[in-house]
Protein backbone atom coordinates (compact mmCIF):
# COMPACT_ATOMS: atom_id res chain seq x y z
CA UNK A 1 0.00 0.00 0.00
CA UNK A 2 1.71 3.70 -1.58
CA UNK A 3 2.04 6.00 1.39
CA UNK A 4 -0.95 8.76 1.52
CA UNK A 5 0.18 12.26 0.62
CA UNK A 6 -0.94 14.89 2.98
CA UNK A 7 -2.23 17.94 1.87
CA UNK A 8 0.62 20.28 3.34
CA UNK A 9 2.96 18.47 1.02
CA UNK A 10 2.38 20.91 -1.69
CA UNK A 11 2.91 23.50 0.64
CA UNK A 12 6.31 22.94 1.32
CA UNK A 13 7.44 21.88 -1.80
CA UNK A 14 6.48 25.51 -3.41
CA UNK A 15 6.40 27.92 -0.41
CA UNK A 16 5.43 31.41 -1.21
CA UNK A 17 6.89 33.40 1.93
CA UNK A 18 5.11 35.78 3.35
CA UNK A 19 7.47 38.05 3.70
CA UNK A 20 8.74 37.62 -0.07
CA UNK A 21 4.72 38.84 -0.95
CA UNK A 22 4.63 41.39 1.55
CA UNK A 23 8.24 42.88 0.03
CA UNK A 24 6.85 42.74 -3.49
CA UNK A 25 4.05 44.44 -2.29
CA UNK A 26 5.80 47.01 -0.34
CA UNK A 27 8.30 48.06 -3.62
CA UNK A 28 5.30 47.90 -5.73
CA UNK A 29 3.62 50.86 -4.24
CA UNK A 30 5.31 54.56 -5.53
CA UNK A 31 7.15 56.24 -3.09
CA UNK A 32 4.06 58.87 -2.62
CA UNK A 33 1.99 56.06 -1.45
CA UNK A 34 4.39 54.94 1.27
CA UNK A 35 4.89 58.45 2.82
CA UNK A 36 1.25 59.62 2.54
CA UNK A 37 1.12 59.40 6.51
CA UNK A 38 4.80 60.28 7.37
CA UNK A 39 4.65 63.89 5.64
CA UNK A 40 4.69 66.22 8.42
CA UNK A 41 4.21 70.04 8.23
CA UNK A 42 7.63 72.27 8.63
CA UNK A 43 7.49 76.33 10.25
CA UNK A 44 9.11 79.02 9.87
CA UNK A 45 11.41 77.62 7.44
CA UNK A 46 13.23 74.98 9.68
CA UNK A 47 13.78 71.49 9.13
CA UNK A 48 12.76 70.61 12.76
CA UNK A 49 10.98 72.39 15.62
CA UNK A 50 10.58 75.84 16.33
CA UNK A 51 11.47 78.73 19.25
CA UNK A 52 8.80 78.59 22.37
CA UNK A 53 6.35 81.22 21.68
CA UNK A 54 7.32 81.60 18.35
CA UNK A 55 4.67 82.31 15.78
CA UNK A 56 4.18 79.03 13.29
CA UNK A 57 3.96 79.58 9.88
CA UNK A 58 4.02 76.79 7.46
CA UNK A 59 6.53 76.77 5.29
CA UNK A 60 6.90 73.07 3.68
CA UNK A 61 6.67 69.13 4.79
CA UNK A 62 9.27 66.87 5.21
CA UNK A 63 9.28 63.23 5.07
CA UNK A 64 9.38 61.36 9.12
CA UNK A 65 10.56 57.94 7.95
CA UNK A 66 9.84 56.68 11.72
CA UNK A 67 6.13 57.32 10.61
CA UNK A 68 6.58 54.76 6.83
CA UNK A 69 4.54 51.77 7.88
CA UNK A 70 6.82 49.11 5.72
CA UNK A 71 9.65 50.34 7.53
CA UNK A 72 11.71 49.93 4.38
CA UNK A 73 12.30 53.07 3.22
CA UNK A 74 15.80 55.32 3.47
CA UNK A 75 17.23 58.13 2.43
CA UNK A 76 20.74 58.82 1.14
CA UNK A 77 21.76 62.29 1.42
CA UNK A 78 24.38 63.48 -0.69
CA UNK A 79 26.02 66.90 0.05
CA UNK A 80 27.89 68.38 -2.81
CA UNK A 81 30.36 71.31 -1.88
CA UNK A 82 28.44 74.51 -1.80
CA UNK A 83 31.31 76.67 -2.80
CA UNK A 84 31.57 74.98 -6.32
CA UNK A 85 30.32 76.33 -9.57
CA UNK A 86 26.74 75.15 -10.48
CA UNK A 87 28.63 73.28 -13.42
CA UNK A 88 30.70 71.21 -11.25
CA UNK A 89 27.84 70.16 -9.02
CA UNK A 90 25.60 69.24 -11.63
CA UNK A 91 28.44 67.15 -12.56
CA UNK A 92 29.27 65.36 -9.66
CA UNK A 93 25.58 65.00 -8.97
CA UNK A 94 24.62 63.65 -12.27
CA UNK A 95 28.16 60.90 -11.40
CA UNK A 96 26.19 60.09 -8.27
CA UNK A 97 22.82 59.22 -11.05
CA UNK A 98 24.88 57.78 -13.26
CA UNK A 99 27.86 55.51 -11.01
CA UNK A 100 26.15 54.95 -8.00
CA UNK A 101 22.55 54.52 -7.72
CA UNK A 102 20.16 51.46 -9.26
CA UNK A 103 17.64 53.12 -11.68
CA UNK A 104 14.87 52.54 -9.47
CA UNK A 105 15.10 54.74 -6.71
CA UNK A 106 13.38 58.25 -6.26
CA UNK A 107 15.71 61.17 -6.47
CA UNK A 108 15.33 64.75 -5.09
CA UNK A 109 17.57 67.51 -6.01
CA UNK A 110 17.89 69.47 -2.93
CA UNK A 111 18.21 73.68 -2.25
CA UNK A 112 21.91 73.12 -1.91
CA UNK A 113 22.24 71.25 -4.96
CA UNK A 114 22.75 67.98 -3.22
CA UNK A 115 20.87 64.93 -3.58
CA UNK A 116 18.56 63.00 -1.71
CA UNK A 117 18.24 59.12 -2.75
CA UNK A 118 14.94 57.51 -1.76
CA UNK A 119 15.82 53.84 -1.67
CA UNK A 120 14.37 50.66 -0.11
CA UNK A 121 16.79 48.81 2.59
CA UNK A 122 16.11 45.28 1.42
CA UNK A 123 16.12 44.27 5.05
CA UNK A 124 19.53 45.71 5.74
CA UNK A 125 19.53 46.68 9.82
CA UNK A 126 21.06 50.62 10.12
CA UNK A 127 23.61 50.53 12.41
CA UNK A 128 21.76 53.77 13.73
CA UNK A 129 19.22 56.62 12.83
CA UNK A 130 20.21 60.07 13.52
CA UNK A 131 16.45 60.72 13.71
CA UNK A 132 15.26 58.34 16.29
CA UNK A 133 16.38 59.49 19.94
Amino acid sequence: MGMQKSSTDGLLHHPVPIAVQMKEETVSKTITERVKNAMINTVNYTKIGQKEGEKKQVTGKLIDLTLVKDGNLCVIDFDINKKLSIEETDKIRQNIIDNMLPANVGLVKTAYGGLHAYCNRDGYTLPSNRCVK
